[in-house]
């Protein structure tokens, strides 16, 4: 995967999902969040098992595919 975002849509997707996603969870799973890369699109998503949140951000996709940070 490999992708190009504004800092701006990454900064919005990540703040709010930050009030989602816990540094403290049991899980180690679930204190990260994914990212989804496809056509000119990117997804990025996060849970802690009670909220989900999805983000949707234009940006350059060079390859798609998916990966967990």
């Amino acid at each position: 995967m490999k992708i190009t975002l504004t800092r701006a849509s990454l900064r919005d997707a990540l703040q709010g999902l930050g009030r989602i996603v816990s540094t403290k969870a049991t899980l180690p799973i679930l204190q990260c969040i994914r990212f989804d890369a496809d056509g000119d699109q990117v997804a990025i998503a996060g849970t802690n098992l009670d909220q989900y949140g999805r983000y949707t951000a234009e940006g350059a996709v060079a390859r798609k595919g998916a990966c967990v940070v």
